[in-house]
């Protein structure tokens, strides 16, 4: 996924899916992901992480043009929340860390709140709900 800043519009690619948000839109998903999750950017890192299956905090942070700061804090809020395990390093206490998603009930649930998430921020912004 690449993200690209245009004037009002950020367009990535997910899994061959383009997507194109307006920045209100982003704009309203990250304040709905601080109020559910926490932290404004736990909803893009669940989805990208979602696409991938594996990622590491770097792959994410490129992925999505957030700081890999930011991104490693909502990885480790969902390691914490057993809704993702942080995969053994192989290597060497160096080599790169990579997370995946626990698979079952609660990994399911947070996926369909993040993409319900998603969904009902461009709806609003599609109909012209007042934000």
């Amino acid at each position: 996924m690449l993200l690209t800043v245009l004037r009002t519009a950020y367009r990535f690619t997910l899994q061959d899916e383009r997507y194109t948000v307006t920045a209100s839109e982003l704009a309203e998903t990250r304040r709905r992901s601080a109020c559910l999750f926490g932290n404004e950017k736990t909803a893009e890192v669940v989805r990208v992480l979602s696409a991938e299956g594996t990622a590491t905090a770097q792959q994410i942070a490129l992925k999505t043009g957030i700081a890999h700061s930011m991104v490693a804090d909502a990885l480790r809020r969902l390691v914490q929340g057993e809704a993702v395990r942080a995969l053994p390093k192989v290597g060497g206490s160096r080599s790169a860390q990579y997370y995946q998603p626990i698979e079952g009930r609660l990994w399911s649930a947070v996926v369909a709140a993040v993409e319900a998430l998603f969904q009902e921020t461009r709806k609003r912004d599609d109909v012209g709900v007042p934000q």
